[in-house]
């Protein structure tokens, strides 16, 4: 299965080409200040610590949103990369957001005999994967990891898969693209794609290869 990520052109990204590795972010630094949303009746603060340590990493399942590309690429001006994946390997670890205004309330503390919390994503665990209807049309799938470490913002962890081809926007420079090539050059057999608009669908699905 294919997975895409926009981007915007920046350190941030360079890096995780060259590097190839993903950023988990904690929770508190993303955009929706209400990920993990929960109403937690169960006057503890076990939930509210282990999502304090949840990091993600964000997916969507198109490369063709033109809201993604003004929001999530720099105004068309970024890029959208695609990753070819195992769907066996990441079964379970890839996860597909579900949006709806329904909130998931906790009543109680549930623990498995081990000690460690029971959650299930089709009930007492659905907050994991909940958004809100508004972020509809990012069609997302994340995958989470634990950072233990308070003081930082996230983790690098290798690609899930094998990066395939780069997207550029239809309003990336061609410095850019360069760049962007040049700190993907080590990768092998990645396609380098620039879009555009489709007038009869409204999506960025008109496609060149560069």
């Amino acid at each position: 299965m294919k997975i895409y990520k926009y981007h915007s052109i920046n350190i941030n990204l360079l890096n995780s080409l060259r590097t190839q590795t993903h950023w988990y972010s904690k929770l508190s630094y993303l955009n929706d200040p209400h990920e993990c949303f929960v109403i937690d009746k169960t006057g503890t603060n076990v939930y509210r610590d282990l999502i304090s340590t949840l990091c993600v990493c964000c997916f969507s399942k198109n490369m063709d949103n033109i809201i993604m590309w003004s929001h999530y690429a720099d105004s068309h001006r970024g890029v959208c990369l695609e990753w070819e994946v195992d769907e066996e390997q990441v079964k379970g670890l890839l996860l597909e957001v579900k949006y709806e205004n329904t909130l998931t309330t906790l009543d109680t503390v549930e623990r498995l005999e081990t000690g460690h919390l029971s959650l299930n994503v089709s009930t007492n665990g659905k907050f994991i994967i909940q958004k809100f209807k508004n972020w509809e049309y990012e069609d997302e799938l994340r995958t989470y990891i634990i950072c233990e470490d308070s003081l930082k913002k996230g983790e690098l962890k290798s690609f899930l898969g094998k990066l395939t081809s780069i997207y550029f926007g239809k309003n990336t420079s061609p410095e850019n693209i360069d760049l962007v090539k040049h700190n993907a050059k080590h990768i092998p057999d990645i396609e380098y794609k620039q879009v555009d608009l489709d007038v009869d669908t409204m999506k960025m699905s008109l496609i060149k290869k560069i």
